[in-house]
């Protein structure tokens, strides 16, 4: 898991042992490499927030990144709330029109930035 999350996410905040995650995923290219993983938080509600979704950049476009994300969802979708979440860098445009083809829609925008002085 670390070494794919290295290559295609580094600056992911989910990795394994981070404390409240549910589970880790992955799924496997055609060629059996390891190619893409992602975790599922559960909230105390039972909603269900996706995290570290990251798929090989030498095994994208193979709609790996689409399997992982709905494989997540389904499960997340089958806690007690019923709610699936994530978060996802608006300059991420694959990402975002793959969590757009699975029904998610933008509930909040944040920004960020560093403080001056």
């Amino acid at each position: 898991i670390d070494a794919v999350l290295d290559a295609a996410m580094p600056e992911t905040h989910a990795r394994p042992g981070t404390l409240g995650l549910e589970c880790w995923l992955g799924v496997r290219a055609a060629d059996g490499v390891l190619a893409g993983v992602g975790a599922l938080a559960r909230q105390p509600d039972g909603t269900g927030n996706l995290r570290g979704i990251a798929v090989l950049p030498s095994h994208g476009g193979q709609g790996l990144g689409t399997a992982l994300s709905a494989a997540l969802t389904r499960r997340a979708l089958s806690g007690t709330s019923g709610v699936a979440t994530l978060g996802v860098y608006v300059d991420n445009a694959p990402a975002i029109a793959v969590y757009t083809r699975l029904g998610y829609e933008t509930r909040h925008t944040f920004y960020s930035g560093q403080l001056a002085g």
